[in-house]
């Protein structure tokens, strides 16, 4: 959404950042296409229990009464983004504005993300703020017996102990032996699963992540029996992600004297001031529950296969999960687990 608004060294940096390529028009279209396309297989599969399955996106603009948007940027964000310009009060009332933006994130989210922007976030040279939340839930296709959990050891990177719940099933799962990890695919429904690496070393497998590991992965999946344990987890984890769209490019959006968002507002006088992200997952024997969001603010300036021996997938050291949109590849949610902490 910010992007719609960025010129010149701006936008070909937060191009480059985050892979846009293309016109601005083509790439706020297949935004568009995407949400439309994960909001439609927001649907229980047939023969799953009712309501086990929910995909939500919204987006919003808030911006500060009495502020000069540009009518073109707006009609983009309400085009593509389903996005809303909302005014409100941030020089009289910025505490009550946290407020209300926070509740949207909040009811958005079902109630996983709370108070995304934190106390003093907003001042008087605040202009706009974007948010933007994605909240997830879904049954496993195939279920954990929770008979089956047991407490059972997980070893932290450092080679230390924490005890865990550890589910298990033996079934049969696309699977993939790579060099240097294993891979499980989980699914939730035929378009949607989650991919679990378990990697041999951590540091060494997540220097080397790429697309290009994530395809190669993906297409060596093959049916398989395993024999399958995995911890069950919940967590929520706030990111400032300012520094790292920075590391990788997008530094002139960040300069207050050099940033160009003219598409926003002309003159512009505006840049971001801050990127704020928060997540939350669980996963138990039946479900996977997941939201994320994210705020910008801006101030001023197959077949089974014949099987013989079961494979072990015994996921109880530090691993990456990821949520994936088959159809479209798209990643929903990614995350690592160095800890596995269970709700009680």
């Amino acid at each position: 959404m910010a992007y719609a608004g960025a010129r010149g060294e701006t936008e070909s940096q937060m191009a480059s950042a985050l892979h846009f390529t293309g016109r601005q028009e083509d790439v706020h279209s297949a935004f568009n296409w995407l949400n439309a396309h994960l909001m439609g297989g927001a649907k229980t599969p047939a023969g799953a229990p009712e309501n086990s399955f929910k995909v939500s996106v919204a987006n919003s603009i808030w911006g500060r009464s009495g502020y000069p948007f540009e009518a073109a940027f707006l009609a983009t964000l309400a085009r593509h983004h389903g996005s809303d310009l909302k005014t409100l009060d941030f020089m009289g009332a910025p505490e009550d504005s946290r407020a209300i933006i926070n509740d949207w994130v909040e009811k958005n989210t079902n109630g996983r993300i709370k108070d995304l922007i934190p106390p003093g976030s907003i001042n008087q040279e605040t202009r706009m703020i974007l948010t933007n939340a994605i909240y997830f839930k879904a049954s496993w296709l195939q279920p954990f017996n929770k008979a089956s959990t047991k407490r059972g050891d997980f070893f932290r990177r450092d080679g230390t102990r924490a005890r865990a719940d550890l589910m298990f099933q033996m079934s049969t799962f696309n699977y993939a032996q790579m060099n240097g990890f294993q891979a499980v695919e989980l699914p939730y429904t035929r378009d949607i699963s989650m991919l679990v690496l378990l990697p041999e070393a951590l540091d060494l497998f997540e220097q080397n992540l790429s697309a290009a590991t994530l395809r190669e992965t993906v297409d060596a999946l093959k049916m398989k029996e395993v024999q399958l344990t995995l911890p069950k987890f919940e967590f929520t984890i706030p990111l400032m992600l300012s520094g790292a769209l920075r590391n990788l490019g997008m530094t002139r959006a960040f300069d207050s004297q050099d940033a160009d968002f003219s598409g926003m507002t002309d003159p512009s006088d505006l840049f971001i001031g801050a990127v704020l992200h928060q997540a939350f997952i669980a996963v138990d024997e039946e479900i996977t529950e997941a939201a994320a969001a994210t705020a910008i603010i801006m101030p001023r300036q197959c077949a089974p296969s014949p099987l013989n021996k079961p494979i072990v997938f015994k996921a109880d050291k530090p691993f990456v999960f990821v949520i994936r949109d088959n159809t479209t590849q798209s990643l929903l949610f990614v995350g690592r687990v160095q800890e596995p902490k269970a709700a009680s």
